[in-house]
């Protein structure tokens, strides 16, 4: 009788809607992010997870690179990149985008710029929930 019971459950459970959306996000409107980091293997899997969640992803190695192959209509709504060079704080400070740093240890004190500071490793889902929580502020501030 427990097996029975076991699939009754995961039956009910399928029909509770998945996915990463909130109450108050709109349909179709997904903001875009840009994502620097170097290292491949991570750019890829920061994109692919966010994909999944709806946001438009644009990539590249270096910051310059990813802001110099958008268009002005579609800068990205935040920043994902690594803490890597002064040309690359000028840059993302200058852009006026909220930028979230991703460091590799934490001896780092937050640059000024930055909206939030990630130390690596971390999960997925705290990229996301940092992501979300930056675009509300970013969007109360507006």
């Amino acid at each position: 009788m427990i097996g029975v019971e076991r699939r009754v459950a995961a039956r009910e459970r399928r029909r509770v809607s998945r996915g990463g959306r909130r109450p108050y996000d709109q349909p179709g409107k997904h903001p875009p992010v840009l994502v620097a980091d170097t290292d491949e293997a991570v750019r890829r899997a920061f994109v692919r997870y966010l994909d999944m969640f709806g946001f438009r992803v644009t990539q590249a190695a270096r910051i310059e690179e990813g802001l110099d192959e958008t268009s002005p209509s579609e800068r990205p709504d935040v920043i994902v990149t690594e803490l890597t060079s002064s040309a690359a704080a000028r840059l993302a400070s200058s852009a006026r985008v909220p930028t979230i740093v991703t460091v590799t240890d934490d001896l780092h004190t937050p640059p000024r710029y930055a909206a939030a500071m990630l130390v690596k490793p971390f999960s997925l889902p705290t990229l996301l929930g940092e992501l979300r929580r930056v675009l509300r502020a970013h969007s109360a501030a507006e």
